[in-house]
């Protein structure tokens, strides 16, 4: 089973470089200084990067260990257990490590009425995820469709008000985006969402008449993911004084 789940991993670049800044994340955290290991700046990259890499590792090992898998199939639901890590992606991926996105972007928005509604988007999205799971409308091991298209909905919504701040809000007028990791941080979840929205609205078309389309959304979402990794570690050194300017 080890064997088996360390062979895949092999086989799987993304999941590969996933764990590489995953570790290399951990690291540049544990060097941090610890009054700032508090600050959202980096305490939140830290958190999702940590939890992309879990749930990457965990979802491929779920496939292996099937007791393990049958053990919370079976705490979510009394429907027969098929040996699918479904869940966990819905669960960590779809719902979780967004809700996180969205609390990072609003951390980085400056103007209150902004905030404020992004604090709205976050506690729309947990309240609408929780019924529609309670309810058994988009069941935890199934597909949630409209759990997706939210998510991603809310985190293109939340990145535009983080542009519409950056050309508007007096703070920023003393920022070079372009030398700044939050700046590329939230272009590349704007591009990731954007990507992974248009092809779920365009997956009943791509999975019956162009496959070959729908892979190719898949592997720029997964290059934009790593790429999110990368700059979001990076800004993590920054706040290493040795790394610092």
């Amino acid at each position: 089973m080890i064997i088996e789940y360390f062979k895949k991993l092999y086989e799987t670049p993304y999941v590969l470089l996933v764990n590489i800044l995953g570790i290399l994340t951990l690291v540049l955290f544990i060097v941090l200084p610890n009054k700032k290991k508090t600050k959202s700046r980096f305490l939140l990259p830290f958190l999702f990067i940590e939890l992309v890499t879990f749930y990457e590792n965990f979802s491929i090992y779920l496939l292996y260990d099937k007791p393990l898998n049958q053990f919370f199939h079976e705490l979510i639901t009394d429907t027969p257990f098929q040996g699918w890590n479904l869940w966990a992606y819905n669960l960590f991926n779809y719902q979780i490590s967004k809700v996180l996105l969205l609390i990072y972007l609003r951390h980085q928005i400056q103007t209150p009425n902004r905030k404020k509604l992004v604090l709205i988007f976050i506690g729309g999205f947990v309240l609408t995820c929780a019924i529609l799971m309670v309810l058994k409308l988009e069941p935890l091991y199934g597909f949630q469709t409209t759990i997706y298209f939210l998510g991603n909905t809310l985190l293109i919504l939340t990145s535009g008000l983080y542009f519409l701040d950056l050309i508007s809000n007096p703070k920023f007028l003393t920022i070079n985006p372009l030398r700044n990791w939050d700046f590329w941080s939230i272009t590349l979840i704007l591009f990731q969402s954007a990507v992974v929205f248009l092809a779920d609205i365009a997956y009943p078309y791509l999975a019956m008449n162009n496959e070959s389309l729908y892979i190719l959304f898949s592997q720029v979402s997964q290059v934009l993911y790593v790429l999110l990794i990368a700059v979001m570690a990076s800004s993590l050194s920054s706040g290493i004084k040795r790394f610092s300017p």
